[in-house]
């Protein structure tokens, strides 16, 4: 049974918080530096957590702003049981502050099984100072942590793991649109491969929200985020104006 913990653990692992990287035709929201998610998602955005087509938990971020500061807090926990019984579980969560669009601050906790561990991170005199269990470092200037919410991170080669606080040298490539499911409809979506240090992919539709994930386990098993809520669904009409799909949250 512990055998059978840590193969779960090491299969689960990799994906988690993977993101990304350097791709051409970025779109217009990837390249702003102040793309607010409370006008491109609403209030929150929700996943369903997927291994091998079982729903094995939810993936949730929340938005909120007081005065020039943006918070979003991600919150990430599965459960995985056999015949009923529990097996293995695994809870993440991180708070971030943003200002002026970089990350200003960025508390993040994972509890792997029991096994729990921290990263900080904050922003002290225009440099983004980072703390981990057994990391000290300065970020680069400009880096976005693996939280995938914000399009930004497109076009970059660096990103902060907020599950070790190491800076991971990413690379993505865009391989064609694709319709997804997103709450119960869907929409057409950008998807990235991310290679290097992290591996992943993830789907940004056509005006730059995240709305998929989906990643192997060291053993093959599919693990996917299917969009429960990640902003309406806007599609282009005959004369290329927007508008709301019908039956979209």
């Amino acid at each position: 049974m512990k055998r059978t913990f840590r193969n779960l653990r090491s299969r689960l692992r990799p994906g988690v918080c993977a993101a990304a990287a350097l791709v051409a035709a970025a779109p217009a929201a990837a390249r702003d530096m102040h793309f607010d998610p409370l006008t491109a998602y609403g209030k929150d955005i929700v996943f369903d957590v997927y291994r091998a087509g079982e729903r094995i938990g939810e993936h949730r971020v929340t938005f909120d702003r007081t005065g020039d500061a943006l918070t979003a807090e991600s919150r990430f926990s599965i459960r995985i049981t056999i015949l009923g019984l529990p097996l293995y579980r695994y809870e993440y969560s991180s708070v971030g502050i943003w200002r002026d669009g970089q990350l200003a601050r960025l508390n993040a906790r994972v509890d792997d099984d029991g096994t729990v561990s921290t990263v900080d991170a904050e922003r002290n005199a225009g440099k983004l100072k980072v703390r981990s269990d057994d990391v000290h470092s300065v970020a680069p200037d400009n880096v976005y942590p693996t939280t995938h919410w914000n399009p930004g991170v497109i076009g970059t080669a660096q990103v902060l793991n907020t599950i070790t606080g190491r800076i991971n040298s990413v690379r993505m490539q865009e391989v064609g649109t694709e319709n997804v499911v997103t709450g119960g409809t869907h929409r057409l979506a950008r998807r990235f491969v991310y290679t290097g240090e992290l591996e992943t992919e993830v789907w940004y539709d056509m005006v730059g929200r995240w709305v998929k994930m989906r990643f192997n386990g060291k053993d093959g098993t599919p693990i996917e985020y299917v969009c429960r809520r990640c902003g309406e669904n806007t599609v282009h009409n005959s004369e290329g104006a927007q508008t709301t799909a019908p039956g979209t949250l």
